[in-house]
């Protein structure tokens, strides 16, 4: 009973002397194990049976037969063949090695890398350590025996653990051929490296006035934080476009460029789009911020980027700047330019020109008993246009402000709260572009209330004035049409805390502001607002105007419900009522706008979002749906498809996109994000049509 265990033993040890003086893999010893072990001496033929595992160079290979010939110096293994090396696994029917010269062959393989690829190839021929020449060869990003889309090529090349490389490949959905590329080259790193995020996004659609459309986008990570995009479009009878962007992120900077041109060949013009933004923390203190807007026309994201809410483009804003931020003070040189669109000559104008503009800030602090006080600095030397008779001209201005405030507790309800502040203005030219080297000064006053009615009610008055003195005098300049006074009103609120989840707010302001040309409006409509937020998911906001003078009038109404989570379901609903009072426009008074939206995963796989918006005028019972926009999405395992068909006024397109999912597993939480993707696209991949990263991985 003893005799036989200890004779396994000795006969395993044997063995293992034997195995280690004549294998030797690259001058590494092998660490072996199995269920049987037979060595013939005089045939120089060892073989393993039954859970064999060899061990060697942090390599290990798993198989049901291995058979050792010691006199050619190869092995043979057989029966579920797996190996594993640095989080990768090639699984095989056969492989035939010799550790000679350390090459040999696998056939029928199967490997998984760190990062979810997985590839099959007919055979592999080792070429040298770690590489490996391919023969009928598919990978994918999908784990199924028959998966539902991949490239498949002929011959191939792979160094384990780092990199897959195909040629003459083509791209399979099923069993169907979608496109061929002269090479495919892909990282096996879990990491990140050139071509480790190689993504291929093509969106198919039809639109009413363009017609059939294609686009693709190849992005690629050029670094752990850089980004690469290039954009090729057909857009039907629109023509086709072109373009690129470049994202570059680190823990104290930013760069974006983003560029599209296209041929417009329905109105015959050239449209573009150029939007460089970067951003660069120097130290704790000093900032670098720059971003420019250069776009053709102001209808252009109607066209080409549609998820951009600002579809259309009336202003562009361009700058630059410098900033420190200290503990105690804040300093900004600013570069700026601000263009507005001339429908007139269909060209962006400069309307403003700041070069430079210099602020400086002094964060308010105690002066002495509790009063406050915050000095600020400005230089401008702006380009605009100051009078309509006069082309546009260059003005130096420089304001020099000083404020003061303290608070004063009266009780345990009253606060008390006077303000005072001066301001010292300069300027070179008058606004006809006349030298006139001239100062004024502004003298301002604010005194604010604050009474505690009752635990659940809040009330505050605040009062308002501000006088502006003659050119080069302290007096006040009662020759201009508001008689020197450039501010003077008071406003009251009340607040009430209903519960813990309903606040209403009431406010109005009275206007005490006198003209010599018109009779200002006195009293403001009475603003109503109500927040209740009955559940954590449900918040209803009203907000309801009334006009008190010169008559009482309900003037608008406005409520916005929204319930549940936008990953999971929502449903949104909001009314705006507007009393317009411009007798030209009677076909607008009255008017009601109306907006309804909610999104649910139907199941584990389908997804529907649908959202409306509406316009009725209900003095001449006009009705108008502006928009409406339905969304459905599949999650296909390994892929996504998305349908979105969009109408906005009589223009009206519909989109398929099929998108490959990232080497990431998929989740409809948001908890997988790569580079730069943003929650609301991870769940809904094709919401964003236009960001950074598109869905299709290669």
């Amino acid at each position: 009973m003893i005799v036989k265990p200890i004779f396994k033993k000795f006969i395993f040890a044997v063995f293992i002397f034997l195995l280690l003086a004549t294998v030797v893999f690259a001058s590494n010893e092998v660490d072996i194990s199995a269920d049987e072990l037979e060595y013939d001496e005089l045939g120089g033929r060892a073989v393993a049976r039954g859970h064999v595992v060899l061990g060697w160079d942090n390599k290990k290979v798993f198989a049901d037969h291995v058979e050792f010939l010691t006199n050619k110096k190869s092995m043979t293994a057989s029966g579920n063949v797996a190996i594993e090396e640095n989080g990768g696994i090639v699984r095989s029917e056969s492989v035939v090695y010799n550790y000679n010269d350390e090459t040999g062959q696998i056939k029928e393989t199967f490997i998984s890398s760190s990062n979810l690829l997985y590839i099959r190839s007919k055979s592999m021929d080792k070429l040298g350590k770690d590489t490996f020449s391919l023969k009928r060869v598919m990978f994918s990003t999908c784990d199924l025996d028959e998966p539902h889309s991949y490239f498949k090529a002929n011959r191939g090349k792979l160094v384990l653990n780092r990199r897959i490389t195909i040629y003459n490949a083509v791209f399979y959905i099923g069993k169907i051929p979608v496109f061929y590329l002269p090479f495919v080259t892909k990282s096996l790193k879990g990491g990140w490296g050139f071509g480790s995020r190689l993504r291929l996004t093509v969106e198919t659609g039809y639109a009413g006035t363009e017609g059939f459309s294609v686009k693709t986008t190849v992005s690629c990570a050029l670094s752990e934080n850089s980004m690469a995009k290039v954009k090729y479009d057909y857009l039907g009878g629109r023509g086709t476009g072109y373009g690129g962007e470049f994202n570059y992120v680190t823990n104290g900077g930013m760069l974006n460029i983003d560029a599209y041109t296209v041929k417009d060949l329905l109105d015959n013009t050239e449209r573009w789009t150029f939007r460089p933004n970067y951003f660069q923390r120097l130290n704790n203190a000093w900032t670098l911020r720059s971003s420019a807007e250069l776009i053709s026309d102001r209808n252009f994201n109607n066209f080409y980027n549609q998820s951009d809410w600002d579809r259309t483009t009336d202003y562009l804003r361009s700058y630059a700047s410098l900033t420190r931020q200290g503990r105690k003070t804040s300093a900004e040189l600013n570069f700026e330019n601000t263009s507005k669109y001339d429908a007139n000559t269909s060209k962006y104008e400069a309307t403003s020109i700041n070069l430079p503009k210099v602020s400086w800030t002094y964060y308010q602090r105690e002066l002495v008993w509790g009063i406050m006080h915050k000095p600020f600095f400005e230089y401008s030397n702006i380009y605009k246009k100051y009078n309509s008779l006069i082309d546009p001209f260059y003005k130096n201005t420089m304001t020099f402000r000083y404020a003061l405030a303290k608070s004063f507790k009266v009780g345990g309800r009253f606060t008390l709260k006077p303000g005072l502040d001066v301001s010292e203005n300069w300027y070179d030219r008058n606004d006809n572009n006349e030298w006139k080297n001239a100062c004024f000064t502004s003298y301002g006053g604010t005194f604010n209330i604050r009474f505690r009615a009752a635990s659940w009610m809040d009330w505050n008055a605040l009062y308002i004035v501000r006088a502006r003195t003659k050119t080069n005098s302290l007096d006040i300049d009662k020759d201009l049409r508001n008689y020197g006074i450039e501010a003077n009103n008071v406003n009251f609120s009340n607040y009430m805390y209903i519960g813990d989840r309903t606040m209403v707010r009431n406010s109005i302001t009275y206007n005490l502001m006198r003209d010599r040309k018109i009779t200002p409006k006195k009293c403001y409509p009475l603003i109503t607002e109500v927040t209740w937020t009955p559940k954590s998911y449900i918040t209803v906001y009203a907000k309801q105007a009334q006009q008190l003078d010169p008559s009482f009038k309900f003037n608008s109404l406005q409520v916005d419900i929204k319930t549940g989570e936008l990953t999971k379901a929502y449903f949104n609903f909001g009314v705006f009522y507007q009393r317009y009072n411009n007798p030209r426009e009677t076909y607008r008074n009255n008017r009601v706008d109306n907006t309804i939206g909610f999104g649910l995963w139907l199941n584990p796989k389908w997804r529907l979002d649908y959202n409306v918006k509406s316009a009725i005028a209900m003095n001449v019972m006009y009705s108008r749906l502006n928009e409406h926009e339905l969304k459905i999405y599949r999650d296909c395992h390994c892929y996504n498809l998305g349908l979105i068909y969009r109408k906005r006024t009589n223009d009206w397109n519909c989109e398929v996109k099929f998108d490959m999912k990232t080497n990431m597993p998929f989740s409809k939480n948001g908890n997988n994000l790569g580079y730069d993707d943003n929650p609301t696209e991870i769940f809904y991949p094709w919401r964003n049509w236009g960001s950074a990263l598109d869905r299709l991985m290669l």
